[in-house]
């Protein structure tokens, strides 16, 4: 009976020592030119759209009802509980503003407008996507439950 138990809690610590862990998120990243499952693991989620830098001014704008979940091949934008954006993301890797060569994510938004957002980095635990257009704007987005 004992030599059971033994055997029983022998096999039980090797399985669960041998069980894959996934290293927690860094809260600071830099996603560009990063291979795709790296940028795909920092970006699969739920977010609030806390605020966004940019514009012709470039200003800060402050946002309370602006959510993204992005899923392994979908984004979906909603303001005030409405969706703004919905569509199927195709990633591509590109020349970035800035010419470093990384992965961006592109959509067809409303009228078929194409939405080109490169997730730049992971800056203080908030994920940063950066319009790829001149004049854009980066938004910052809190993980969220």
């Amino acid at each position: 009976m004992k030599v059971r138990c033994i055997l029983i809690l022998f096999v039980c610590l090797v399985l669960v020592s041998s069980c894959k862990k996934d290293k927690p998120l860094e809260s600071n990243i830099n996603l560009i030119g990063q291979p795709l499952s790296v940028i795909e693991r920092y970006t699969k989620g739920n977010y609030k759209m806390l605020y966004s830098y940019g514009g012709l001014g470039f200003g800060k704008t402050e946002y309370n009802n602006y959510y993204i979940r992005i899923s392994e091949d979908t984004l979906t934008w909603t303001i005030n509980d409405a969706i703004f954006l919905h569509g199927k993301i195709n990633w591509q890797q590109d020349f970035e503003l800035n010419h470093t060569k990384t992965y961006m994510m592109t959509f067809q938004g409303p009228g078929a407008y194409p939405y080109i957002l490169a997730p730049t980095q992971v800056k203080d635990g908030l994920l940063v996507l950066c319009d790829e257009i001149t004049d854009g704007y980066s938004y910052y987005l809190s993980r969220i439950p």
